[in-house]
């Protein structure tokens, strides 16, 4: 007969108020790390490393493989094609890598996470340029400014533990330039200000900066100016805004030189 869980579950009850408190490592009896993340009814349990479901080889590794053969025997890319049922399947590895970036969020693994969140944004790439199901890409790309956030904080939590303050608010600085060209590929610069993922990593700034006294970067300088600007056109100020806006352009054109 299957065993019983039941005295498993009630040596590790699920813990509502507390995220962290449902989700820890473990070492397998093969040697190997795994994660298991309590829910309500059970136990989830995913492979640290490599495919979470298997461990092994994970779908963004075949399809490159597939992609490189493809390039040795045709001399290019041309006609290269993720059919359906593989592109099904690339769907569930980027929710499965999700989940698992998730937890290593939370057991504060930020190199694994990071390295999730990187795995996921080469397969958008690879849907987007190669895949038969348009509308299945879509509904992942649309997701793609939260991969980003959760790469640059993830960067940026590495760069801290490193005792890098400056280089952390370099990488949130490059993910938000790095959502701004998303939204922007799309032609929605009317989503920057609206942006829920911008916000998360503009309040982490901030917290870095209350917490470690990191300096202002010159993108912080830049946003600081933007926002006097516009609360100065709110109150018909409109001689500041203007002396605002060319600093605003005399800085922008000393990030670009």
């Amino acid at each position: 007969m299957p065993e019983d869980l039941e005295k498993f579950l009630k040596a590790w009850e699920y813990d509502p108020t507390d995220e962290g408190a449902n989700v820890r490592i473990i070492l397998g009896e093969d040697g190997l790390e795994r994660i298991q993340l309590r829910v309500r009814f059970g136990v989830l349990q995913l492979h640290a490393d490599g495919s979470p479901e298997t461990g092994g080889e994970s779908l963004l590794d075949q399809v490159n493989r597939e992609l490189a053969d493809y390039r040795a025997r045709k001399g290019s890319d041309g006609g290269f094609q993720i059919n359906d049922f593989k592109t099904a399947q690339i769907s569930q590895e980027i929710m499965d890598y999700y989940q698992r970036r998730v937890c290593f969020f939370l057991l504060g693994d930020y190199r694994r996470a990071a390295r999730d969140a990187e795995h996921n944004l080469d397969l958008m790439r690879l849907l987007k340029k190669y895949s038969v199901d348009q509308q299945t890409t879509l509904s992942h790309d649309r997701y793609r400014a939260f991969v980003l956030m959760d790469r640059a904080r993830a960067a940026a939590m590495i760069a801290v533990d490193e005792r890098e303050v400056e280089r952390a608010m370099v990488e949130i600085d490059d993910g938000i330039a790095a959502i701004e060209a998303f939204y922007r590929e799309y032609s929605r610069d009317d989503l920057l200000e609206k942006s829920n993922e911008i916000e998360v990593l503009r309040d982490l700034k901030a917290e870095l900066r209350r917490e470690h006294g990191a300096a202002m970067t010159d993108a912080d300088r830049l946003q600081a100016l933007k926002d006097e600007q516009a609360r100065a056109v709110a109150h018909e100020e409109y001689e500041k805004a203007a002396r605002l806006r060319d600093e605003i352009a005399r800085l922008q054109k000393e990030r670009r030189a």
